[in-house]
């Protein structure tokens, strides 16, 4: 059972947002069949297990607390399972190394295996009672500490099957274990993949700056929040913005931006708070100019999605604009997005194969050039 994804979150499909990226014959940076995955396999007794949470080692991403969803039935089904000895699912950790000074410590991120763990250490610490149990009907609504002694040694003696994937496995590979893993439901999608990889001071800044009023305003809550794709959004604009596109982009989006979780975690609070401020301004400034119509493509009957290349695109000019600049051309600013959206090129570049470098680098040189038509200095 994949455990993480008994959800139904509604997600929105966004225009210019590809399924595939790259243009490699094979998924993998290297020949698959002749290279092992870096990942260990490990077993650890229940007891060991929720020890060494308890400890801080192995550890949750705050952001998937939202996807505990199993109710009561299904966690004692899970519970009489392991005290009927019964083979239970593999639990996924991704290893993240924290250096401390002059030393190294690693800790576990759960990738694939929250509900079940959640559910361990919930009962084990007496939090709920079994129920609708089929097998052993003569334990329901019994807690751990109200169980027979036989069976509470059973289930801190169960060995849980583990695989723990280390820190040198490439991006791709990542992708592609956790697409498999989860075949029971809702995958996990890159954004929410990336935030248990780069966890550090880029998740912290994309989790704030995606709750903030002004943003929710600026997109006329557009993109939801449920799958993270509002976050990646967040992340798109910060590396098109602070990051040399220009000569590092290749037309591989994920590296990009993941590239740029990587930066963001390594910056200082100084660096950080500047980013916080320009993301304010410029969220505050294109809904004052194009008010909820921001970032769309209207049609006929609706104004249309929020479009991931287009916010990428006139987040990254505008910024470039002073505050005197935009209040003197606010009006023209306003007339020239229909113009822009009307320019075949630029339409082309932010609804097909919108990961190019040539669309990249044709979207940005027309939302430049096209809003700064007429403008005064």
């Amino acid at each position: 059972m994949a455990d993480n994804e008994e959800i139904n979150d509604r997600v929105i499909l966004l225009d210019g947002d590809d399924v595939s990226e790259g243009s490699r014959s094979s998924l993998y940076p290297y020949e698959p069949t002749l290279n092992d995955l870096d990942m260990s396999a490990e077993q650890f007794s229940v007891y060991e297990y929720l020890r060494q949470k308890g400890k801080g080692k192995i550890i949750t991403q705050p952001d998937f607390q939202r996807n505990l969803v199993w109710k009561d039935k299904s966690k004692s089904k899970f519970i009489e399972s392991i005290l009927l000895n019964f083979p239970i699912p593999f639990i996924y950790l991704n290893e993240i190394v924290e250096k401390k000074g002059n030393t190294a410590e690693s800790k576990y991120m759960i990738i694939d295996g929250l509900q079940r763990t959640s559910t361990l250490e919930s009962f084990y610490k007496n939090e709920f009672q079994l129920t609708e149990l089929d097998a052993i009907p003569q334990y329901n609504n019994c807690t751990f500490e109200t169980l027979p002694e036989i069976l509470r040694t059973k289930f801190e003696d169960k060995k849980l099957n583990i695989f723990v994937l280390k820190p040198s496995t490439p991006m791709e590979v990542v992708y592609d274990l956790f697409n498999r893993i989860n075949t029971g439901g809702t995958q996990l999608n890159r954004q929410e993949v990336r935030n248990c990889i780069y966890i550090g001071k880029s998740t912290k800044l994309l989790k704030e700056l995606s709750e903030q009023d002004y943003f929710k305003k600026a997109i006329f809550n557009g993109v939801s929040p449920i799958r993270m794709k509002d976050r990646e959004l967040i992340l798109r604009f910060i590396a098109f913005n602070y990051f040399d596109f220009k000569k590092t982009y290749d037309g591989n989006l994920s590296a990009f931006i993941e590239n740029g979780m990587k930066e963001i975690n390594m910056w200082d609070d100084e660096k950080l708070n500047d980013v916080r401020t320009e993301f304010k301004r410029v969220m505050e400034w294109t809904h004052n100019i194009w008010g909820d119509n921001n970032f769309r493509i209207r049609t006929e009957k609706t104004r249309g999605t929020i479009n991931m290349a287009i916010f990428e695109t006139i987040c990254h000019t505008v910024s470039k604009m002073s505050d005197d600049f935009i209040e003197k051309n606010k009006a023209i600013l306003h007339e020239n997005y229909s113009h822009l959206i009307s320019n075949e090129i630029y339409y082309d570049a932010v609804t097909r194969s919108t990961n190019s470098k040539t669309k990249v680098d044709d979207r940005f040189r027309l939302s430049e050039n096209i809003l700064k038509q007429g403008t005064h200095a």
